[in-house]
């Protein structure tokens, strides 16, 4: 009889198991269906019901530390990259989310040391390759660590930086809103705007790229385009702290 409750108890488990992985594995799908769509509260509450059930996955812990970055809140994305971190201490995602997280909070040397042993872990991209979530945690390495040498003033570094995250995933809104900001840090305002557009058309909900699309347009005298994007930034973040500039900017050329 004991034996065969044993025996039933391996059958349920058996049957179980998958049905536990598939639908862990379309949780974090859609967590980061919803990243992409900038639902970072949402992304975060399902990060947190998988990490419930599972206190050590990796993944996990990754998409969790890209909700609270996405959310500014760069102390608990660190806390959650060093936690999967203590799970799997090569995990290119885990490093890549510290990296960022010590970057939000102007760690920059840190930062640098997180990225570039993520950059090591990252595996060959090869062009046929579709896995999406594999491009984009290779683009974010190399983004990350452009916006290190940015800060650094090693500015040919950082658009090399760049290109290479380009390669690997050439529709990442993040590579054009940062590559922007190189841009006018080299005061080459026309390929600035060209960004920040790039940006808008990937990611039509940051307020900021309107932003500094917005000063790109009024530095090379497209007042059309400046009014346009401005008055989209207002639209979406109407209590920025730049709001106050751009609505000078704005009578400024009635």
């Amino acid at each position: 009889m004991i034996l065969k409750r044993f025996a039933t108890a391996v059958c349920i488990l058996i049957l179980v198991t998958p049905l536990l992985a598939q639908d862990r594995a379309e949780k974090i799908e859609q967590i980061r269906k919803l990243l992409a769509a900038r639902e970072y509260q949402q992304a975060e509450s399902l990060a947190r019901e998988v990490l419930n059930a599972a206190p050590g996955d990796a993944e996990a812990r990754g998409v969790l530390g890209w909700s609270l970055l996405g959310q500014n809140k760069f102390k608990e994305a660190e806390t959650a990259a060093r936690e999967g971190l203590h799970a799997a201490p090569e995990d290119v995602e885990a490093n890549c989310v510290l990296g960022w997280s010590l970057l939000g909070q102007n760690r920059s040397k840190e930062a640098e040391q997180a990225l570039l042993k993520a950059e090591t872990a990252v595996p060959e991209i090869k062009p046929e390759d579709t896995n999406e979530p594999l491009r984009f945690r290779a683009s974010a390495v190399h983004i990350g660590l452009a916006r290190v040498y940015m800060e650094q003033k090693q500015l040919d570094k950082a658009a090399d930086a760049f290109s290479r995250a380009e390669k690997i995933q050439p529709k990442n809104p993040d590579l054009y809103y940062y590559r922007g900001m190189l841009d006018a840090h080299r005061k080459d305002y026309a390929a600035a705007a060209r960004d920040m557009d790039k940006a808008i058309e990937l990611d039509p909900k940051r307020a900021e790229a309107y932003y500094y699309a917005g000063i790109a347009y009024n530095q090379i005298k497209k007042p059309d385009k400046m009014v346009e994007r401005f008055q989209a930034f207002l639209k979406l973040a109407p209590d920025a702290p730049e709001a106050a500039k751009v609505k000078a900017l704005l009578r400024s050329i009635r």
